[in-house]
């Protein structure tokens, strides 16, 4: 039988789900937070309570037996992703998994070999890239709108002050760090502008504790001989997010791509003319959220699937290679 709605359940109390998946879900109809899952028994009947979901579960894999749940939302730290996206896929459930993918390319393809072997699908969670603001983006650069790219610079800072006690972004143990956090979406949507992973030139990075990154400024090279910059902080003074990207005839600029809802601008600049374009104040994740739903009840192209987040972590190993750190989870 076909199904019309999707029930999703949760695994952890995680911050992120109200943003990514509770609140999404109250705009999209294809969809239903009927389950939330803890370690805790306690802590997950009052999580259910507090956000009107329907199951809590003690434990992550009485949810992954509800026979009722078709698609899992895996917020946990990084490295508890590959585990936990693994049990998921492999009690037939969908998984969609928080960016990034896993800890780590070798994880990425185990990952990725489980989805090929089950009828369920692997999606990673790059909210950003279903938002119109960057789907119009890669439509003007693959038009040709700007030219031949020569150069992409993006800059994603947070500021130091929305670090909490023990943050996970700073344990190594929990595959940490701000190339992990913010670096990510860096790559990915470089990536996605250029049509190919880049070469990592050199890589510099802050150290703020064992193996951890608290910035890194990345330099890196296209075989189109395109040249990148990244620049990521969780440790900066003040949120910082901008992408240029350079062409033969022109330039666009956008500010604040990964999170629009929070403000944002788009330029394109040729011949010395300026074109400004705005975009709806809905949120990345409410557009993530109808994607999915369109994906796994419609059949419709999926922008983020597992084999690209292989192609993302690699890139990220590479990084903390070159700027002589471990890679995560290794």
């Amino acid at each position: 039988m076909v199904k019309s709605k999707l029930n999703i359940g949760i695994l952890g109390c995680a911050k992120i789900n109200q943003v990514a998946v509770i609140d999404a879900a109250a705009e999209v109809t294809d969809v239903t937070i009927s389950a939330v899952a803890s370690r805790s028994e306690r802590d997950a009947i009052a999580y259910a309570l507090r956000h009107n979901i329907e199951k809590a579960y003690g434990s992550y894999n009485a949810l992954l037996s509800d026979p009722d749940i078709d698609v899992v939302y895996n917020p946990l730290p990084n490295h508890l992703h590959e585990q936990w996206t693994i049990a998921t896929l492999e009690a037939g459930k969908h998984a969609l998994v928080e960016k990034p993918l896993c800890a780590n390319a070798d994880e990425a393809r185990r990952m990725n070999q489980a989805a090929n072997l089950s009828p369920v699908q692997l999606i990673e969670a790059f909210h950003y890239r279903y938002h119109p603001m960057a789907i119009e983006i890669l439509k003007q650069v693959h038009s040709g709108a700007i030219g031949a790219v020569k150069s992409v610079d993006v800059v994603l800072k947070v500021s130091k002050d929305l670090l909490e006690p023990e943050d996970i972004r700073l344990s190594f143990a929990c595959a940490g760090g701000s190339t992990m956090d913010l670096g990510a979406y860096g790559i990915n949507f470089m990536r996605a502008i250029l049509g190919e992973s880049p070469t990592v030139d050199s890589a510099i990075p802050t150290v703020v504790a064992d193996n951890i990154d608290g910035a890194m400024d990345i330099a890196l090279s296209f075989s189109t001989g395109a040249t990148g910059t990244l620049a990521c902080s969780i440790v900066n003074n003040s949120i910082e997010s901008l992408v240029t990207i350079n062409g033969e005839k022109g330039t666009l600029q956008a500010r604040n791509p990964f999170l629009p809802q929070f403000g944002h601008s788009l330029t394109i600049t040729k011949n010395g003319e300026q074109t400004k374009l705005r975009f709806p104040k809905t949120t990345t994740y409410v557009y993530q959220l109808q994607a999915v739903a369109d994906y796994l009840l419609k059949g419709e192209p999926c922008l983020t699937p597992a084999s690209d987040g292989i192609d993302n972590m690699i890139v990220l190993d590479e990084i903390y290679t070159v700027a002589g750190l471990k890679i995560r989870g290794k």
